[in-house]
């Protein structure tokens, strides 16, 4: 197995796939700063936030950063879709991916 490492920034709250959507994807930690109201980030198996199984919550505070951490890292077999809602200022995913 070919593992890539990577750590993914992103400012807003859009939603986003980590790493290559669709490619089986193993989350090591995230860090989410909320702004003026507390925000809250679905993790799902997948490629969307649809047809797929939620997998972890994160709920933020409001203004500061809250970090997840995985010691050994959480698989996702499908990827790993992140649905930020709404009120995410930052967040940063460190994950390795398979390719």
């Amino acid at each position: 197995m070919n593992l890539i490492p990577g750590t993914q920034q992103y400012a807003g709250d859009s939603d986003l796939a980590v790493g290559q959507s669709g490619k089986p994807t193993r989350v090591y930690s995230i860090e989410a700063i909320s702004g003026g109201t507390a925000c809250t980030i679905q993790l799902f198996n997948g490629i969307d936030n649809t047809s797929t199984k939620q997998f972890a919550q994160l709920d933020g505070v409001i203004n500061k950063s809250v970090v997840i951490n995985y010691s050994e890292g959480k698989l996702f077999p499908a990827g790993c879709f992140v649905d930020t809602g709404a009120n995410m200022t930052y967040m940063t995913v460190v994950f390795s991916q398979e390719f």
